[in-house]
């Protein structure tokens, strides 16, 4: 994933300057892209990412030795504990849930997500996962239906009920060029049944 002259910084002894540390990430964020699109997620390709990663890590890393499969069960798990009520918090919604476990990944301290794990888990779950209350940029409200419509990575939406026999409309944000999601709101804050969009 590294060029030459990267993968001799990443072995030196010496402490990486901010520039050259972040110059690293950019290389790796962008190797990781061309493979995924190249070669797609399969479990070959995030084996081999995931030993690319660890390569870098030096010998104290143990993770290693965990399966690709516990892996990705943590990661959801995660997500699942996150979304979820506790006799101490409230629920994170989706996307707050994302962008903590996005922290997690991105934090190098030992027992933290896999980012390479984290980045295919956002890709096919969205910024904005299922279920996130949302405001658009015509400032309607709506909920996000499926990740992604006809275009991979922008999602299907549903628009608030304006009555109780209401379901709202099923919208396509990728079909509606002047709609784009502004931010995520609190369904518990804004008084919305999140289930109600999705169930009968």
């Amino acid at each position: 994933l590294l060029s030459e002259e990267l993968n001799r910084l990443t072995r030196s002894e010496r402490k990486l300057s901010q520039v050259e540390y972040k110059r690293v990430l950019d290389a790796h964020s962008a190797g990781v892209l061309t493979l995924i699109r190249a070669q797609g997620s399969s479990r070959p390709v995030l084996e081999r990412l995931l030993a690319l990663f660890e390569a870098t890590q030096g010998v104290q890393r143990q993770s290693i030795s965990l399966t690709l499969e516990s892996r990705l069960l943590r990661m959801v798990s995660s997500f699942v504990a996150l979304t979820s009520a506790r006799p101490y918090r409230d629920a994170y919604t989706p996307y707050e849930a994302m962008k903590l476990l996005g922290s997690r990944a991105a934090n190098k301290q030992e027992g933290n997500l896999d980012p390479v794990l984290y980045y295919i888990f956002a890709r096919f779950l969205g910024v904005y996962p299922m279920g996130t209350l949302v405001v658009l940029s015509n400032n309607e409200r709506a909920v996000v239906y499926r990740p992604s419509g006809e275009v991979p990575g922008i999602p299907l939406v549903r628009k608030l009920a304006q009555n109780e026999e209401d379901r709202g409309t099923l919208l396509d944000l990728s079909q509606s060029q002047d709609l784009t999601i502004v931010r995520s709101l609190d369904p518990k804050r804004e008084g919305v049944h999140i289930p109600g969009y999705f169930f009968e």
